[in-house]
């Protein structure tokens, strides 16, 4: 399933042992995948709370304010790859497949 390929791929490429655990492997990263989007909807919320309102410095450059969404929206991305990857997959390998020392 193509939603959940990139997750796959960290999962199988850095924590190999724990990816041979994982039973129906589509299903398991497609349900991960969700709460990934979901868990960075929440974050992106958090930083970008309904009904704020732009600073006067903002109004006058729009660019802060873009800059800011673009920083918030990819803050809100790795706190939900850290909650919803990292933390139940820590890696076991580098890139070239070297276990890592503990």
């Amino acid at each position: 399933m193509a939603e959940g390929r990139r997750i796959r791929e960290y999962v199988e490429t850095f924590a190999p042992t724990k990816a041979q655990t994982i039973q129906n492997p589509d299903e398991h990263y497609a349900a991960m995948f969700e709460e990934y989007v979901t868990r960075r909807s929440e974050v992106i919320a958090e930083l970008e709370p309904e009904g704020k309102q732009a600073t006067d410095e903002e109004r006058a450059n729009p660019l802060l304010l873009m800059g800011k969404s673009r920083a918030n929206r990819k803050q809100a991305e790795e706190v939900a790859w850290q909650e919803v990857v990292l933390d139940r997959y820590p890696p076991e390998v580098d890139e070239t497949g070297t276990p890592l020392e503990d």
